[in-house]
């Protein structure tokens, strides 16, 4: 965020690149807080369907109040305002993980690394996962030789 919000950017590939590298953070920053409310589930599991209709309930508030700002504002003021206001939104990520509130467990060493036994375990689930990795790969790169302008 900070790149778009300070640079200008004339290449499209490289705005498309920091887009990525944003919506990589946020689906990271999905998978923590998802993690988090699994647990509390865990522990409280009467309460599971209401914290996920919380947070999806907050997800879809947030996203509407976004919807009615983010128009107007790149209409009327330079689209980097935007990435400027979200920054600190952005790096609010940061304190709670670094001082260790998400209270995540280290990994032991015989567990870390890649876990061969569910790939022997789901192979029809892995392969397509795959799959489908490997067509939205091929879309993107179809999409990048045959349809830029």
């Amino acid at each position: 965020i900070a790149f778009l919000a300070s640079i200008e950017i004339h290449v499209t590939a490289l705005a498309a690149g920091f887009f990525l590298l944003i919506n990589l953070q946020i689906a990271t920053c999905d998978l923590l807080c998802e993690g988090k409310y699994a647990e509390f589930m865990q522990m409280k599991p009467k309460t599971g369907s209401t914290m996920v209709s919380y947070v999806w309930g907050c997800f879809q508030v947030g996203s509407l109040i976004a919807a009615c700002f983010v128009g107007p504002v790149a209409d009327h003021y330079n689209p980097q305002v935007i990435f400027w206001f979200m920054l600190p939104m952005s790096a609010s990520i940061i304190v709670p993980t670094s001082l260790g509130y998400l209270h995540d467990k280290a990994v032991s060493e015989e567990k870390s690394g890649f876990d061969w036994e569910l790939v022997k375990q789901y192979p029809y689930i892995v392969a397509f996962c795959l799959i489908m990795a490997l067509i939205a790969a091929g879309n993107a790169l179809l999409e990048v030789i045959f349809f830029e302008e």
